[in-house]
């Protein structure tokens, strides 16, 4: 009798296990076709996402040179350069460690200008259907690329679009600062390269101020300068460095370069600003740390209105005459000795000589660009 006792609680253990058993995998399977009807789901609306987004496609193509790789270019790579769709630094020779546009120029100051159109030729011939944006920036320069997205949303990059900071001189409808990044739209890199290299005397193709360079060829093409302030009246794009633009340290003949009058302090610059320039390594990793990295508890701060932070408009310069594409005499003194301090930092050798022959020329020749 215990026997068949014994026989009977067994077998009703081990039925009672096994419809344990059973009803954990029955519904395992329906978790798991759950959760992949979910995921598909998911990702079929993050396709859609995508699909009906505007996404430009950013080419970021850096100046560097062989004593910044293991700096300054190994910190861009780093940090904001792994955002951009494709990263290119440009140098004389490969760089085994970081991808490499190699353009063939004398490395130095001297030869930017042609530095820069040599790289907008290989784009050209290259990415210029892949691409929809092409970002010149140096190697000291830190992008913030979700807001750099954000501003290029109204534009459409088959139409000729030259983008940056705008300075009021060198043309009639004035420049964009190389150094902290400006950006060609695709419509744009087609017209310099079809229109102004190798069509003289339409376009500098060597020289020291590839910046100026470019946007006098620009000009003379007529590829316009868009403005890149917020609606606030607000720079998105820093030439001069956060710390000057926040410490009110920006006078004189910098304070000339600018478009129209410079806000101070805390108000110098848009919530959704895009570029600093004159960044170290150093400020690159921390700038890195506290926009990605870190969070502040429970804030939240959203930008309002922001669909129309941006206005897709020509830049323009108030208060500019005509024919003003000079600097003031007033300003002499900051463009021959104040543009030391960079002269002599970057290893560009100089005399006040050179540079009085170079402000002569400039003064009495530009006109004529």
């Amino acid at each position: 009798m215990r026997v068949r006792r014994r026989l009977v609680y067994r077998v009703t253990l081990a039925a009672a296990f096994l419809s344990f058993v059973y009803y954990i995998e029955k519904s395992r399977a329906l978790n798991l076709r759950y959760v992949d009807g979910f995921m598909k789901r998911f990702a079929n609306s993050k396709q859609s996402t995508k699909k009906n987004a505007k996404y430009s496609r950013i080419l970021c193509f850096v100046m560097t040179t062989p004593s910044n790789i293991a700096t300054k270019a190994m910190a861009v790579n780093n940090t904001w350069g792994s955002r951009c769709d494709k990263l290119l630094f440009v140098n004389a020779e490969v760089i085994t460690s970081l991808p490499t546009m190699v353009i063939e120029v004398e490395e130095g100051r001297d030869h930017l200008t042609k530095k820069t159109y040599k790289s907008l030729q290989y784009l050209y011939k290259h990415y210029v259907d892949s691409y929809d944006w092409f970002l010149k920036a140096d190697d000291d320069a830190y992008l913030i690329m979700e807001n750099l997205r954000h501003l290029l949303e109204s534009y459409n990059s088959q139409n000729a679009v030259y983008l940056g900071h705008h300075f009021r001189i060198g043309t009639r409808q004035g420049y964009m600062s190389g150094g902290g990044g400006f950006l060609l739209s695709a419509g744009a890199l087609k017209a310099i390269n079809e229109k102004g290299y190798g069509v003289e005397p339409m376009c500098q193709m060597d020289g020291k101020d590839e910046d100026l360079d470019i946007g006098i060829c620009l000009d003379h093409i007529g590829v316009k300068t868009y403005s890149s302030i917020d609606k606030y009246g607000r720079q998105s794009f820093h030439p001069f460095g956060i710390i000057k633009s926040l410490t009110s340290s920006i006078t004189g003949g910098e304070s000339y370069y600018f478009d129209r009058p410079i806000k101070d302090g805390p108000d110098c610059c848009s919530q959704l600003s895009v570029s600093f320039h004159y960044i170290n390594p150093v400020q690159m990793y921390l700038l890195e740390f506290m926009l990605y990295k870190s969070v502040l508890h429970g804030r939240h701060y959203p930008i309002k209105s922001k669909d129309n932070f941006f206005k897709p408009e020509v830049a323009t310069i108030p208060n500019k005459a005509a024919n003003e594409i000079i600097l003031p005499p007033k300003y002499f003194w900051h463009f021959l000795f104040g543009r030391r301090k960079y002269v002599n930092s970057g290893n560009r050798k100089g005399s006040d000589l050179y540079l009085i022959v170079f402000v002569i020329f400039y003064q009495t020749l530009v006109i004529a660009r």
